[in-house]
């Protein structure tokens, strides 16, 4: 299971690749010398959290209700897949960022042609 912790804490890393302080926040709340905990499980969800879409709080928040899972191996299996989808969502948005595309319309990927101010 360290092994699985360590891919995880990697993963995590490459959304803040050039934060080496919060590489190393990381570090000091996932490896811990009594190894993976209920604690440790709460503490990849927050993180989790600060990188991904709104739309998978859903996710998060179900996993948070059901702490502690004593089922570790599966629930590290279940975050390293939430993970990875979280993951490519962020590379697709900075792909898009990048070729100058909106990506706040997954439709038509453009501004619509009638706006509204609001006023």
């Amino acid at each position: 299971m360290e092994t699985v912790l360590e891919e995880i804490f990697e993963n995590l890393c490459q959304f803040v690749p050039t934060r080496k302080d919060i590489h190393q926040q990381l570090r000091d709340d996932l490896f811990t010398p009594d190894g993976i905990t209920w604690e440790t499980q709460v503490k990849l969800v927050n993180w989790i959290e600060k990188f991904q879409a709104p739309i998978h709080d859903i996710k998060t928040s179900e996993w948070k209700r059901s702490f502690p899972q004593g089922d570790v191996k599966q629930f590290l299996k279940d975050y390293y897949e939430h993970l990875e989808i979280v993951y490519k969502e962020v590379q697709e948005a900075k792909r898009k960022i990048r070729a100058g595309e909106n990506i706040f319309n997954p439709v038509t990927g453009k501004l619509p042609n009638k706006m509204k101010t609001g006023r």
